[in-house]
């Protein structure tokens, strides 16, 4: 019995020619999990447990891809080791065949990540999410005032850099801070080592009073300098394109690429829209389809001329992607994108200019909603030549027209865009009572606020107002401008009279009178003035051809 033990035990410590059986090769790989579970009794909590002990294991395979000459296999059972955790081959060459890999992938996506930040890292990370981690780096945030402890010690940022015997500094540059646990991580021991007993890995240290100590300790661990390592050269491989999964990185990038050109162009027919004030949408919502709006509409036409996006619509009608952003959704995100952009570049130009002037003015729009427009007056010093610009930043929805509710909303709206009231150096208005009161008017309101701000009224409305104040005071002026409404009512209400009007004139057409500018009358009174003949000469036909 013996020595028939003796042999067994030979068969699995010495390689021969003779192949080990199956139940050989399984009684290893159960050996190998059951040790596994014991150094690691927390193993499973990090990854999904459905199925068998090797889909435990499989979810580990974001780190199986790091390392191909120092990974050390054993090709009888085919179990790779990667630091201090294992992974099945079989797992990792069919990690695409799997459906796990894109749950975790759809997990990733469900959750809004800091990747900067290590203690928001997920517990199940993919390939993808390792690989993303690796090329941005660890980040290192330098704060001038960091959360204190109830004995007022806090992280440092003296911490990032050691001091050799020899007075060299050298940088840490795997020490990140945590904002959100507060708290010293190691980024390589985060990522590559799932040893919770390690200080700096897990939730991280936050004992200020012993960090020091315990980073001396942790930089000459084993396990760190293994996962330093792993992370090094990881890194290098990455960047180098020789990765085990080199040819589906090729792939994502190849991905990416693409996503990123139809993105382009998408942006910029939004851009054209926008900039030209022409509707994106229309009756239908789908490609090629009849009346479905500009936006689309330029996309088919693009499609035509351009292969990018020849190839985007025909995956999108072929159902090959689930997403093709042409929808109303990202329409309007891409909108906001953009207006986001130009009110952030806006506001910079204020801010370096320092001061500021408002211009505002109240109207109902179609929805008799009142709407307040908001514009700022600059001097742009951002650009040379130095210049006085205007820019708009936007409507807001009034529901109190008092000077009361419209100074809470335009000072709650410069605050929100980060224009401090106190800079305010000028105010322009129309003449409206809730607007110019010299008692609870808007400008006074605000000139208690801020007395340097000086109220002028806008000179148009002003002129406007003495317009219509003098036509409305001469009995010859009221007659004229009656006279020509009435003549534009006699030849507009039928098309053989606009058309007799036509033939005898050829410069100027009739216009109707503006109600709310009367500095636009002068249009309406042009065609008279310089057409009065022609105008005569067309009553007259009229009079002889009509009853």
């Amino acid at each position: 019995m013996e020595s028939t033990h003796n042999k067994e035990k030979n068969v699995f410590k010495t390689h021969n020619n003779k192949k080990p059986s199956g139940a050989q090769y399984r009684k290893r790989k159960a050996e190998k999990v059951d040790n596994l579970k014991k150094n690691y009794k927390k193993l499973e909590n990090y990854f999904t447990s459905e199925n068998s002990d090797c889909n435990k294991i499989k979810e580990g395979e974001n780190v199986a891809h790091v390392l191909s000459d120092t990974s050390t296999s054993d090709e009888e059972d085919g179990i790779v080791s990667v630091g201090n955790v294992h992974y099945d081959e079989k797992d990792i060459d069919n990690e695409n065949d799997d459906g796990q890999d894109g749950d975790v992938n759809d997990r990733t996506k469900e959750t809004a990540i800091d990747y900067s930040d290590c203690g928001l890292w997920p517990i199940h990370r993919n390939i993808q999410f390792v690989d993303y981690v690796i090329n941005i780096g660890a980040i290192q945030v330098n704060l001038d005032t960091y959360p204190r402890d109830n004995r007022r010690r806090h992280f440092s940022n003296a911490y990032y850099n050691r001091k050799l015997l020899n007075d060299e500094v050298i940088s840490r540059r795997w020490l990140v801070y945590s904002v959100s646990k507060d708290a010293g991580l190691c980024f390589c021991c985060k990522l590559f080592d799932f040893n919770m007993n390690l200080k700096l890995n897990g939730n991280g240290f936050n004992k200020w009073k012993n960090l020091t100590e315990a980073l001396k300790i942790h930089e000459n661990s084993k396990s760190h300098r293994n996962a330093y390592q792993l992370w090094i050269e990881t890194e290098i491989r990455i960047k180098a394109g020789e990765t085990i999964d080199k040819q589906e990185q090729k792939l994502i990038e190849k991905e990416s690429l693409r996503w990123r050109s139809v993105l382009e162009r998408l942006m910029n027919i939004t851009l054209y829209l926008a900039t030209n004030n022409m509707a994106f949408r229309g009756s239908s919502d789908k490609l090629y389809a009849v009346n479905n709006g500009k936006f689309l509409g330029l996309a088919n036409l693009l499609a035509k001329f351009d292969c990018v996006m020849l190839n985007h619509v025909t995956l999108a009608l072929k159902g090959d992607i689930s997403d093709h952003y042409c929808g109303k959704t990202i329409q309007n995100e891409m909108i906001a994108i953009m207006a986001s952009k130009l009110t952030n570049i806006i506001i910079s130009k204020a801010l370096k200019s320092t001061y500021y002037s408002i211009i505002a003015d109240c109207t109902p729009d179609v929805s008799h909603k009142e709407q307040l427009s908001l514009t700022i007056r600059i001097v742009n010093i951002s650009e040379y030549p130095i210049k006085i610009n205007e820019h708009f930043l936007g409507f807001f929805n009034i529901i109190d027209t008092t000077g009361l509710g419209l100074t809470e909303i335009i000072i709650g709206a410069l605050k929100d865009f980060g224009l401090n009231i106190s800079f305010c150096r000028g105010q322009g208005y129309d003449n409206g009572a809730n607007m110019k009161g010299k008692k609870i008017g808007l400008q006074k309101r605000i000139l208690d606020s801020n007395p340097l701000a000086f109220y002028l009224p806008c000179g148009s409305h002003s002129l406007n107002l003495v317009i219509c104040d003098a036509a409305q005071s001469s009995l010859n002026s009221i007659n004229v401008f009656g006279i020509i409404q009435r003549l534009f009512t006699l030849f507009s209400a039928s098309t053989s009279r606009w058309n007799v009007l036509l033939s005898h004139t050829t410069n100027f057409t009739l216009k109707r009178l503006c109600d709310t500018r009367s500095e636009a009358k002068i249009e309406s009174l042009k065609a008279i003035r310089y057409q009065i003949s022609s105008v005569h000469d067309a009553l007259i036909t009229i009079y002889e051809t009509e009853t």
